[in-house]
């Protein structure tokens, strides 16, 4: 008989932090201010409206909005978010997305490592 149901796609990133004795997994609650939510995802939102790309639908961007604490990586020049929407059936619906430290320098909590790239 032939089986019926659908997969779900979806995947993780971990940002970690290593020290000389520990290594610890990064949350963005330790890298920005306590009221980062806004600020970043309207930088999320307009960095969305900006591409251009058939493959990718930006009608609705609070559908890859919903699980951005798996899934950035920290780079020199930003923090780059890997976006998946929840009804994602492949990886051709997942956005990369690069938020420069400009334009999230008012939430970046200027005790964490992303200080060092905002100087």
């Amino acid at each position: 008989p032939k089986g019926t149901g659908y997969s779900h796609y979806t995947h993780n990133f971990y940002t970690y932090g290593f020290k000389k004795d520990s290594v610890h997994r990064l949350a963005l609650k330790d890298l920005l201010v306590p009221a980062y939510h806004t600020v970043l995802n309207t930088a999320i939102v307009n960095g969305m409206k900006e591409i251009d790309d058939p493959e990718i639908d930006c009608t609705d961007p609070d559908k890859y909005l919903e699980n951005l604490e798996n899934s950035f990586a920290i780079t020199p020049d930003g923090i780059v978010f890997y976006l998946n929407p929840e009804s994602a059936e492949s990886d051709d619906e997942s956005l990369e997305l690069l938020i420069p430290y400009s334009v999230i320098r008012t939430i970046i909590n200027k005790k964490s490592v992303l200080s060092e790239f905002v100087k």
